[in-house]
C-alpha cells in the first residue's frame, strides 16, 4: 500500500517536463564539480546492535542458540516431572 502511494505521490513530484540544460551538473557517473563529498568518520562509528554482533561471532550465536535451546528443554523437563 505505501509503495503504490510512493509511486503516485512521491516520485511524479521529482520529475519535470522541462529538459536538462547543457550546462546543468551531471552525478550520474561521479561527483559533481565543485561539490565535495560528505564528511564522515566512519572508524568512530559504534554499532550497539545485539544482531550485528551475533552475526560477528557466529560461534558465539550457535553457542547461545544451543545454550537456549538446552535450557527450554530442561525447563520443558521439569514442568512435566511436577
Amino acid at each position: 500500500m505505501m509503495d503504490a502511494f510512493m509511486l503516485r505521490a512521491a516520485f511524479g513530484t521529482q520529475q519535470t517536463d522541462e529538459p536538462k540544460g547543457p550546462d546543468a551538473p551531471n552525478a550520474l557517473f561521479g561527483p559533481v564539480e565543485g561539490h565535495g563529498k560528505a564528511q564522515a568518520d566512519l572508524n568512530k562509528t559504534v554499532s550497539r546492535s545485539l544482531q550485528v554482533w551475533l552475526d560477528t561471532h557466529p560461534a558465539m550465536k550457535r553457542g547461545v542458540l544451543a545454550a537456549l535451546g538446552a535450557a527450554v528443554l530442561l525447563a520443558a523437563r521439569a514442568a512435566v516431572r511436577s
